[in-house]
């Protein structure tokens, strides 16, 4: 799959997320799976771009695709499909690779599309038992099309995938991309 066109969220190319002017932490950027409406906070997005072919990572765990070269630098791609306990597919030309950064490292993330910014004034409501096969979702909070289930990047790897993950990058080669703030 091969990026082309002038840029921008209506042509599906690469577009930046920008933080509204309040420059708010609570901001989340929603995204779909399936059908199903979730987010994660904006602060943790560098950017969406549309898929691209994901290079095989031999000895990674499950939930890592492989990796995509990103402007030099070497990505990780997760399901969130797998992680979350959806069902499984292929890649397709219309999915979304939203490039995040967690504590650790960046992560490309594999979605159906991505939707809006929305405003969070931490109103939570408990999520205990939601998704029980899968990664529990940090809280819910309304939007314009209704609930939204929020998500903490910070654990979509356990610490013993981050350790697969390290070994398999190392395995293959790869080193890890340092953050610059």
């Amino acid at each position: 799959m091969q990026d082309g066109g002038s840029g921008g969220k209506g042509d599906g190319v690469t577009f930046t997320i920008l933080l509204m002017m309040t420059g708010s932490s609570n901001q989340l950027i929603s995204f779909t799976i399936d059908k199903h409406l979730l987010s994660i906070p904006i602060t943790v997005v560098e950017r969406v771009v549309r898929a691209v072919e994901v290079t095989p990572l031999g000895k990674a765990p499950e939930i890592i695709l492989g990796v995509i070269d990103y402007h030099g630098d070497i990505i990780p791609v997760m399901s969130l499909r797998k992680r979350l306990g959806f069902p499984d597919r292929k890649l397709i030309s219309s999915d979304r690779l939203m490039i995040i950064r967690t504590f650790s490292r960046r992560l490309a993330l594999v979605v159906d599309e991505v939707g809006e910014v929305i405003p969070h004034d931490n109103n939570r409501i408990a999520t205990s038992g939601i998704f029980p096969t899968a990664i529990e979702a940090k809280g819910i909070t309304r939007c314009s099309d209704g609930l939204i289930l929020i998500y903490d990047p910070e654990k979509f790897l356990s610490s013993s995938e981050e350790f697969d993950l390290e070994e398999a990058l190392k395995s293959n080669k790869i080193k890890k991309v340092q953050i610059n703030e």
